[in-house]
């Protein structure tokens, strides 16, 4: 009989561990998707208390089902009965999205879901997301999961990076424009204020932080989003600054 309940946990194990493979090592969503294979309620309570360690990691799915059948709060449950539409909207957009990223930024994805233990960009507009990942991946340390002063100034400055080149975008538009009036500078000047500022603010978190960080652009016209939609579609780097500069000369200081 013991022998017997060892095989079958072998091959819950074997089925785990398929998952995990299928999810690129992703325990939540691994266990996740057990749970919804096989009617289990999925607690994410549980699965943080029980993912810290190494030895239960071993031991899932086997471990997890146990806990979840000893907690009173999870008496009763089934997957679908505990599961709400909405919910369920959510999550199947988050994987849709996640499938349609890039292999570099779905790792980027990944490394700010295990280090952070969740999305913080999931209400951001889909567009910026993938920035936002790559930026808060490079600042992401394997010290900072148990740090949650230095998780939150991290996502505070690539989000302040963020804004920073949507000020930018809005002073290329202004920038790109035949005619700049009184008005028009008027409204550079207070984006590049902002930008100015918002820039202070990030130097001081990161030096308050220890991190290392580098601006983005010079904030006087130039807008590293747009520059890098028309690099991208092609465009050299004379028609890139033309179309940010105008009434503008490049010279070769190499043939004078």
């Amino acid at each position: 009989m013991e022998d017997k309940v060892l095989e079958e946990k072998t091959e819950e194990r074997k089925e785990f561990e398929s998952l995990l493979t299928k999810n690129e090592e992703d325990y939540r969503k691994a266990i996740f998707e057990y749970c919804f294979i096989h009617n289990i309620p999925y607690s994410e309570r549980i699965f943080k208390r029980l993912n810290v360690s190494d030895a239960a990691k071993e031991k899932f799915p086997e471990v997890y089902v146990d806990t979840v059948k000893e907690d009173y709060r999870c008496k009763d449950l089934t997957f679908f009965s505990q599961l709400k539409i909405d919910n369920f909207e959510k999550i199947y957009h988050e994987m849709e999205y996640a499938g349609s990223l890039s292999e570099d930024d779905r790792k980027n994805r990944q490394i700010v879901i295990e280090v952070f233990s969740y999305d913080p960009f999931v209400n951001e507009p889909e567009i910026d997301r993938p920035q936002l990942y790559r930026d808060l991946a490079g600042l992401s340390s394997e010290a900072m999961r148990k740090d949650v002063a230095k998780q939150k100034a991290a996502i505070s400055i690539v989000r302040s990076y963020g804004n920073i080149e949507k000020y930018q975008r809005k002073v290329a538009e202004l920038t790109s424009s035949d005619e700049i009036n009184e008005d028009t500078q008027k409204s550079m000047d207070q984006y590049l204020t902002l930008i100015s500022k918002i820039q202070t603010n990030i130097n001081q978190t990161a030096e308050k932080n220890n991190f290392t960080v580098k601006g983005i652009g010079c904030g006087y016209g130039m807008s590293l989003y747009t520059a890098r939609q028309k690099a991208n579609a092609g465009a050299g780097y004379e028609e890139i600054l033309y179309y940010f500069y105008k009434n503008i000369e490049l010279k070769d200081k190499s043939t004078e």
